[in-house]
């Protein structure tokens, strides 16, 4: 029972810092991509 706990807390506490990851590269990505393309 702890166990199934405790990995139910790293995966809250994991999920949210790669779906922050994953849209922070994609709003660099575009932000170089924009920026290449004006300059």
């Amino acid at each position: 029972m702890l166990i199934t706990a405790l990995a139910a807390m790293i995966c809250l506490f994991i999920v949210p810092i790669f779906l922050i990851t994953y849209l922070l590269q994609n709003q660099l990505l575009r932000g170089v991509t924009f920026g290449t393309i004006k300059k």
